[in-house]
């Protein structure tokens, strides 16, 4: 009866492994486990020097068209009617975002929302808009992807959907070396003309 038992155990562990293997193998794309996305940090210069009014930066606004080219201004305009998020906004000051974070304190950086990214990747849009108090407008280039699982791991964000092209103004963002953030992600430079 033991050696049943103990037969009967290894059949089952060893089915249900082959079981989890191939589901865990399996080279679609990331629907659980690993964030979607993170969010994308940058600051902004200006004639070689970053910008670092907080007012000007917390007044900042993010928008963009979606397929049917109505503007979306805020995070819980994309599901109209739906209060989905707490963040009702695609771009802030990190510190105000996080502010007992200590990579945050005290800095320039801005946070732009992962849901950003997301509808690169998901919905084709690449174009966003960056607006400032004057009025004055700047674009944003952004191209996330879906990857598949298995890449997840070699991915820097450690998410389903890596940015894979980031423009400002038409110009590729480089990575700041001034911040470095506790999470490994990049700090980006984002030049205003």
């Amino acid at each position: 009866m033991l050696r049943f038992t103990l037969k009967t155990s290894a059949v089952t562990t060893i089915i249900f492994s082959v079981i989890l293997l191939q589901s865990c193998n399996r080279d679609d794309l990331c629907k659980w486990s690993p964030p979607l996305a993170t969010a994308t940090y940058f600051i902004l210069t200006e004639n070689g020097h970053t910008i670092t009014d907080t007012t000007e930066l917390s007044a900042l606004k993010l928008y963009y068209y979606d397929k049917n080219g109505i503007r979306i201004n805020t995070p819980n305009e994309t599901e109209p009617g739906k209060v989905m998020y707490d963040i009702n906004s695609f771009l802030g000051l990190a510190g105000n975002i996080y502010s007992n974070h200590p990579d945050f304190q005290n800095s320039p950086i801005l946070y732009m929302s992962p849901l950003i990214t997301t509808a690169s990747a998901n919905q084709g849009i690449h174009e966003f808009y960056v607006e400032f108090p004057d009025s004055d407008i700047d674009t944003i280039q952004l191209y996330g992807e879906n990857v598949p699982c298995k890449q997840v791991q070699y991915e820097r964000c450690g998410c389903s959907t890596p940015v894979r092209v980031l423009k400002y103004n038409g110009i590729d963002a480089q990575e700041d070396t001034t911040y470095h953030l506790s999470n490994g992600l990049p700090v980006y430079i984002f030049k205003k003309p």
